[in-house]
């Protein structure tokens, strides 16, 4: 609803991501810094997804700390906009960071269009409002 009002104007062209490399990543943040300055880029992703329903417990203690942890260390390279630590980070302890892909392209489009570092808006995980850290997703908003 930020442009309700251009509705009529507005053009949304989305880029759905699986598979990528460093060098795609790359590419793509070229070409999307290319386009009109006029632009909101909008990258989505979950951060850890940890507990057994998501077959990922790295860690059976202090699950509340070692999530943060996790996440800390991820959005950290993000913010710094170092795309290939994040993305060995993620290899690394298997993340399970759905849109590392997207992420990437971000933090190299941001790169190409001379942005030097972003900003962490807001980091909270679903344990933090169920109470239960045994199955918890991690969420983030940063902005460029």
């Amino acid at each position: 609803y930020v442009c309700k009002d251009k509705m009529d104007k507005l053009k949304i062209a989305p880029l759905s991501v699986s598979m990528f490399d460093i060098e795609l990543c790359k590419t793509l943040g070229r070409a999307i810094a290319n386009v009109d300055n006029n632009v909101c880029i909008i990258a989505s992703s979950d951060f850890t997804h940890y507990g057994l329903n998501y077959n990922y417990v790295p860690f059976a203690h202090n699950k509340k700390e070692g999530i943060y942890a996790m996440d800390k260390k991820a959005i950290d390279f993000i913010l710094n906009l170092d795309t290939e630590s994040f993305l060995d980070y993620k290899k690394k302890i298997n993340a399970t960071i759905c849109g590392a892909g997207p992420i990437a392209i971000l933090m190299e489009t941001m790169k190409n269009l001379k942005v030097k570092k972003g900003r962490l808006l807001r980091y909270y995980t679903s344990g933090d409002i169920t109470k239960d850290y045994s199955n918890a997703v991690g969420y983030a908003s940063l902005v460029f």
